[in-house]
């Protein structure tokens, strides 16, 4: 099995770079990307076009334009060009937009974590995977918004995507490369199997240390645990110190990267060992074995239960307390109260079908707090 026909929603930094990735990846894909400024979308496709190009290759690319927020249209925009994988790189605010203030008031919203800001990103995914339902068309569905989360939330409704991509994968080669250093091994001999939510991975990359969040790390030398032979916590220090790496809006390319290694193992139905967040709609992220039609949680260092336990605790620390069977989401008190502070935004719970209306309140008063007016 191997599926060509790729759509990507969104060409904002990461959608821009995973265009990038793929239209120079050695398989003849055949991509269509899709937004709603054209101006912008015919210039940043002409871009991928010049630099593919330039190194050889001739990419067949072309975009369409659509908005996530009509559902019916983008509907007939999946059966017309039927994609065999589509991935959505589209939110309403990007989490790293807050990096962009000055610093004390992006420290001030930064203390709510990713969790308060959910609506942005749960809202467009939703209404794309209610598209992908009414298509009945037959793809698969790797989502990059905040999939930690989302997908769990979409799970509710029987609309989970089949995967996420980013957040748990991009401290893999990190940690690959620390174990390695520590070990005095070969970076490609060693392995990990790194069971972590979003917090964790964001805050390691960040402080050098996973706070009090829980994860599960196993490290493989040439196939056999060696775990209980690294001092962790200096594993972790290395984050910071000799193998710190650019982050901020440059470091989005890593999260494109991931995404692209997701895509290509779903294309090629490889079966290839990736780490992945969502996976089935579970929270937080996994080690997974990638194919064209499964995503699998590799279970060899715990039981699948007790790392969704382990990411349930940890989604915590993010700002949500639980996600609900039906998919309503519950945030914390704590996250949530730093929004009511700073934006005059509270909600301790939000339904599926409520994120829009969230999402368009917490963005006006985001708006209004960075203009300097009073938020009631």
């Amino acid at each position: 099995m191997r599926f060509r026909r790729i759509m990507i929603f969104g060409i904002g930094v990461v959608g821009g770079h995973l265009t990038d990735l793929l239209s120079r990846a050695p398989e003849d894909y055949e991509i269509v990307v899709v937004a709603r400024d054209e101006q912008r979308l015919r210039e940043r496709i002409n871009l991928a076009i010049t630099v593919a190009m330039n190194a050889g290759k001739l990419p067949r690319i072309r975009y369409a334009i659509g908005d996530l927020e009509d559902v019916a249209r983008t509907a007939e925009l999946l059966y017309r060009e039927r994609p065999e994988i589509v991935i959505n790189v589209a939110s309403h605010q990007t989490f790293w937009l807050i990096s962009t203030l000055p610093r004390p008031l992006y420290e001030q919203l930064d203390a709510a974590c990713l969790g308060p800001w959910l609506p942005h990103h749960l809202a467009l995914a939703r209404k794309l995977m209610l598209a992908v339902r009414e298509s009945a068309i037959d793809c698969r569905v790797v989502n990059v918004a905040f999939p930690d989360a989302v997908n769990a939330a979409l799970a509710g409704a029987g609309l989970a995507p089949l995967a996420g991509a980013g957040n748990v994968a991009n401290a893999v080669p990190t940690l690959r490369r620390a174990a390695a250093l520590m070990l005095g091994a070969p970076v490609e001999a060693v392995q990990v199997r790194f069971y972590a939510h979003h917090y964790v991975g964001n805050r390691i990359a960040g402080t050098g240390d996973p706070g009090d969040a829980p994860y599960i790390l196993s490290v493989l030398l040439d196939g056999v645990d060696v775990t209980g032979q690294l001092d962790v916590p200096a594993l972790f220090r290395l984050f910071t110190s000799h193998l710190k790496r650019t982050r901020g809006v440059p470091g989005q390319v890593v999260a494109a990267s991931s995404t692209a290694a997701v895509v290509r193992a779903v294309a090629n139905d490889t079966g290839e060992l990736l780490h992945a967040p969502g996976p089935n709609g579970l929270p937080g992220g996994y080690p997974v074995r990638v194919g064209a039609h499964r995503v699998d949680v590799v279970t060899d260092a715990v039981s699948l239960e007790d790392a969704v336990r382990v990411n349930q605790r940890a989604q915590v620390f993010e700002g949500i307390s639980r996600i609900d069977p039906d998919g309503t989401v519950h945030f914390t008190e704590a996250n949530m109260e730093v929004l009511r502070r700073t934006l005059g935004y509270h909600r301790r719970s939000m339904a599926l079908d409520e994120a829009d209306a969230c999402a368009a309140e917490l963005r006006d008063r985001y708006h209004r707090f960075v203009e300097g007016r009073t938020v009631a």
